[in-house]
């Protein structure tokens, strides 16, 4: 992995089936299974920086993905080193899933 800005998505595993609170708000009804976050580190440290950040467990809460490292293990991550927007189109293309959007606006889940 290249430290430079791109975007990263993370395959994450659960093994368990409970309700777990994303932010002060909202809920996911977490459910054992696969789920991946789509994700950018166009910031400081690039990508190595950000994803060095979610392999950790002990952290300050700040993106949704926080939540749900306490919940999930991340099994593989995919990296490009392209804006986020262009992994969509790919990744939707070559994957036969079902995906439930969640975030805290639209911007989050384009």
């Amino acid at each position: 992995m290249e430290n430079r800005p791109g975007s990263y998505v993370l395959l994450l595993n659960s093994v368990v089936n409970e309700p777990v609170l994303i932010g002060k708000y909202k809920t996911l009804d977490l459910i054992p299974g696969y789920y991946t976050y789509c994700g950018s580190a166009f910031g400081p440290g690039g990508i190595v920086a950000r994803v060095q950040r979610h392999l950790k467990l002990k952290k300050k809460k700040h993106w949704h993905i926080d939540y749900l490292r306490d919940k999930c293990t991340i099994e593989e991550i995919w990296v490009s080193y392209f804006k986020e927007n262009t992994l969509f189109p790919f990744y939707f293309k070559t994957n036969n899933f079902m995906v439930k959007l969640f975030g805290k606006d639209k911007k989050d889940q384009t």
